[in-house]
């Protein structure tokens, strides 16, 4: 990821619309996904992956990122013995079939590839 897309990624007002867009769209699952086993794609800097721990209370987290760089500010930012930080590329995850309860993307997904290789 560019240093541009690192940095706009990571700004207080990205963290303001985060919040506010979890909780005017996704506030009816808050209780369906208590004590569940939930994926972050994309975990940036741990951002997103507050907005899950604080708004679904989930059992465990497994959030990921291509990007070492991001991997290491999300742990720096945030320790919670539910999440589990790991660097991994969404187009090849090496997770089992049904392994989680919801899968969880906020704002990576025109950064995967189509399988032809080109960007969304």
């Amino acid at each position: 990821m560019d240093k541009l897309s690192i940095w706009t990624g990571n700004t207080p007002f990205r963290k303001w619309l985060l919040e506010g867009v979890t909780k005017k769209y996704y506030h009816q699952y808050f209780d369906e996904l208590k004590n569940k086993i939930v994926l972050e794609i994309g975990c940036g800097s741990g951002g997103g992956t507050k907005m899950i721990l604080k708004y679904f209370s989930p059992k465990k987290i497994i959030a990921t990122d291509l990007d070492s760089r991001q991997i290491a500010l999300a742990q720096k930012n945030l320790t919670n013995e539910k999440v589990d930080f790991e660097i991994a590329d969404a187009t090849k995850l090496n997770y089992h079939n049904n392994n989680f309860d919801a899968v969880f993307d906020y704002g990576v997904i025109h950064h995967i590839p189509y399988p032809s290789g080109k960007s969304v």
